[in-house]
């Protein structure tokens, strides 16, 4: 549980980072706005306090992962093939 508590953040950064980079390159392409004008309006488009929400809530739910996997997989018996075989 502590380490997604601590990789689950690390991730959110990781995914916004390249989710902006990713609208960049297309923006670049498709749309023939320079980077140095998607950066600059970035802030503008985006709130630093969504960021910073998303980064919060990203340990939280990473506990809820965490708590349910664990509590799915102590009813799970026998071999890893019962765990597909699991009713829901």
């Amino acid at each position: 549980m502590l380490a997604l508590v601590v990789v689950l953040p690390l991730l959110s950064v990781y995914t916004d980072i390249t989710g902006v980079l990713g609208g960049m390159v297309m923006a670049r392409a498709k749309l023939d706005v320079t980077f140095t004008v998607f950066l600059d309006r970035l802030d503008e488009a985006i709130a630093l306090s969504s960021y910073w929400t998303g980064i919060a809530k990203a340990p939280v739910f990473a506990m809820i992962i965490a708590l349910v996997g664990c509590y799915r997989g102590f009813h799970v018996t026998g071999s890893a093939e019962s765990v597909g075989d699991r009713p829901r």
